[in-house]
């Protein structure tokens, strides 16, 4: 029972970083939209360097967009291999040298790494927004981003896959 215990408390830990890399979307647009109360009288938020039609700056926005979508992919992929991933050597922190709590670390990595991925349409769009202006694209990257990270939102059905491995291995 101290095990399923354990496993509790590191299911916990995952999700409340897993929550808190979720709302950092909700941050930037909150911020974002703060900024854009600042633009000119009637007036759209034009980004700091004003190159609304500045065709170098068109492509890069361009190129923001078009790298956003695989890599939301690329976050999904990347949390399915490192949890099939066998954890090898010996763990650093004595909470992670039991089964369990190599399950636990192999998730919280998991969830992490992919989550920090899941972050980067974000990330551009924020920079694009900062740039260039244009509140209706940064919700397009805000929304990438946020529905990749609640993709990859840890589930009940992990932490009873951890366990009933686990009990497998008392077998």
């Amino acid at each position: 029972m101290d095990d399923d215990a354990g496993l509790r408390q590191a299911w916990t830990v995952i999700r409340l970083v897993a929550a808190a890399v979720v709302v950092t979307d909700v941050i930037y647009m909150v911020v974002c939209v703060a900024i854009a109360q600042t633009g000119p009288a009637g007036g759209e938020f034009r980004g700091f360097l004003d190159m609304q039609g500045n065709e170098t700056f068109d492509l890069l926005r361009t190129v923001f967009m078009a790298v956003s979508v695989p890599i939301a992919g690329v976050s999904l992929w990347v949390k399915a291999f490192i949890k099939r991933r066998e954890a090898g050597g010996e763990p650093r922190l004595p909470a992670f040298a039991t089964p369990e709590g190599r399950r636990a670390a192999r998730l919280l990595g998991a969830t992490l790494v992919s989550m920090s991925i899941a972050e980067v349409p974000g990330i551009l769009g924020l920079v694009s927004f900062l740039l260039m202006g244009g509140l209706a694209r940064l919700a397009v990257f805000l929304s990438i981003s946020f529905a990749t990270k609640l993709a990859l939102f840890p589930r009940k059905s992990e932490l009873d896959e951890m366990a009933d491995e686990e009990r497998m291995d008392r077998m």
